[in-house]
């Protein structure tokens, strides 16, 4: 005997929310005859498997908060290691920038000698620079030695800018060193 042909009433959106169907069979029998449809509930299929609820339990919510919770912090470390990076970096910089340029103030000026200078550059940068004479010495030739002792035409110079920014133990300092030639100075000794 073959199954009855059945049609459901209900739309398809509509989900297995009510457990008996409306269906109208189309089969005679109980109470049916052959050209009528006879109207009836049957139990729409798969009504005795258990309901699944879909959905996040409270666990499953408080573990993923806890995991995004984690991630969200680990990427604004990042991102403020980042940027405290990037403004040392433009610290730096400008820190090259002033001794560079406070540098070529000190090789410019014509007639240089020894000196211990300081100041600041009016944007929380200060700058110390030494500038000392350096007159190699010239070794007593020994009787053996084949080398001839040479005599420079000139002196050297030696210049060194340091510029500081920040304070106490964040303090920070950048060092630039130079050596300039410039005319023999003579000694008091007569040398």
């Amino acid at each position: 005997m073959a199954p009855p042909r059945t049609r459901r009433l209900r739309p398809q959106w509509f989900r297995g929310h009510v457990r008996r169907a409306l269906r109208i069979s189309a089969r005679p029998g109980n109470g049916c005859r052959w050209g009528e449809g006879c109207v009836r509930f049957l139990p729409s299929p798969g009504s005795e498997r258990p309901r699944v609820e879909a959905g996040f339990t409270l666990m499953e919510i408080l573990v993923a908060v806890a995991v995004l919770a984690i991630c969200l912090v680990t990427i604004m470390q990042l991102f403020a290691g980042g940027l405290r990076s990037s403004v040392i970096a433009a610290d730096y910089n400008r820190a090259v920038f002033h001794a560079r340029e406070k540098m070529e103030q000190i090789l410019a000026v014509e007639n240089l000698g020894e000196s211990v200078e300081q100041g600041d550059f009016g944007d929380g940068f200060r700058w110390w620079a030494e500038t000392v004479l350096v007159i190699p010495e010239v070794e007593e030739a020994v009787a053996d030695d084949a080398m001839p002792v040479i005599d420079l035409p000139f002196d050297i110079l030696y210049v060194r800018v340091v510029v500081f920014w920040g304070a106490g133990d964040k303090e920070r300092q950048f060092e630039l060193e130079t050596a300039k030639p410039i005319e023999p100075v003579l000694m008091p000794d007569g040398g």
